[in-house]
């Protein structure tokens, strides 16, 4: 059973407190500072790929590397501008960064709110319930 709509906070957030969306025919947590999200993986395997370690990534966007670590262990979720930062240094796009860090942007979130039953019934068409 979906649990909708999505509950905004104060900054615009999305307030998930035990919120989950049923988009796949299963309830599923959006966001989470637990292993659950891929955002931390998606991060190591940037870096990883280009061939940096985290000591020298972390210099290169001026963080401490433990923060670094935190962010790529599903510890930490950072700031949407450290989120882009890091889009720029690997050329990779900040939008789908975000989402995986679980910051929806803005249009995306008013879309699923304005348009809840449209917005699944065409999520579950297109991909013909292989969300992965």
């Amino acid at each position: 059973m979906p649990f909708w709509p999505l509950a905004l906070g104060e900054q615009d957030e999305i307030s998930l407190v035990k919120k989950r969306v049923d988009i796949i025919g299963q309830p599923i947590k959006i966001y989470s500072m637990a292993n659950e999200t891929r955002f931390g993986h998606r991060i190591r395997s940037l870096r990883k790929n280009k061939g940096e370690s985290i000591k020298s990534l972390a210099k290169e966007l001026e963080v401490n590397y433990t923060y670094l670590s935190q962010i790529e262990n599903n510890k930490k979720v950072p700031s949407e501008e450290f989120i882009e930062k890091i889009a720029q240094l690997f050329n990779h796009d900040p939008e789908e960064l975000k989402v995986l860090a679980g910051k929806i942007p803005g249009d995306v979130k008013r879309i699923l709110m304005e348009n809840p039953r449209e917005a699944i019934d065409y999520l579950r068409r297109k991909f013909n319930g292989n969300i992965k």
